[in-house]
């Protein structure tokens, strides 16, 4: 999903596009790799197998994260900015070869996924990001300038920013969202639901 991400980037006509391709595909594909490669480790392998495993993931975080701005910088500046994605797309074909050649694993029941909890989260935090990201055009607490959405000038009331009020909806969701799982977790129940 990530290589197919990098590719929708790679082949985009327009803003819209390269949003779909970077912004969602690969950015629900990314989310895994945060925490993913290092439980798998925990389970596949053991002793100086999983040392030599874990010393294999820091490696390459570190190098990925000194090599990759030159890389990409070099690709994009010099040939064409659509290249500087392309070693994303096939690095993330080469680990699929290789997570091919993991060993196998005792599957556990899956627990079942929370979406209303994860929407809520989800919305949560797109407003506090889009209200500080857009604290200094529209000012933090009093407007600068009212916000157009669809086309339509949005007036806010007493002259008040947006932005407080994007950190207030994101707050009062994310609060929800902590107090449910904090009710789930308190009370017992053993399923992962909102």
């Amino acid at each position: 999903l990530f290589a197919v991400g990098m590719g929708i980037t790679m082949l985009s006509f327009s803003t819209a596009m390269m949003i779909l391709g970077f912004g969602i595909v690969a950015g629900l594909a990314a989310a895994p790799l945060v925490t993913l490669p290092w439980m798998l480790m925990l389970e596949a392998y053991r002793g100086r197998r999983q040392e030599f495993a874990f010393f294999a993931l820091n490696a390459s975080l570190v190098v990925g994260t000194f090599l990759w701005p030159l890389v990409g910088g070099l690709l994009a500046t010099q040939i064409n900015w659509r290249l500087a994605f392309l070693p994303q797309a096939l690095l993330a074909l080469v680990i699929l070869l290789l997570v091919r050649e993991m060993p196998e694993m005792k599957k556990e029941r899956a627990a079942t996924l929370d979406w209303p909890g994860v929407l809520v989260l989800l919305f949560g935090l797109i407003a506090i990001l889009w209200g500080l990201s857009l604290g200094s055009e529209y000012g933090w607490w009093m407007a600068l300038e009212s916000p157009r959405i669809f086309g339509h000038l949005i007036k806010m009331v007493f002259g008040l920013s947006i932005v407080p009020f994007l950190l207030l909806v994101g707050i009062i969701l994310l609060g929800i969202f902590g107090f449910h799982k904090l009710r789930d977790r308190t009370g017992g129940n053993q399923r992962a639901t909102f």
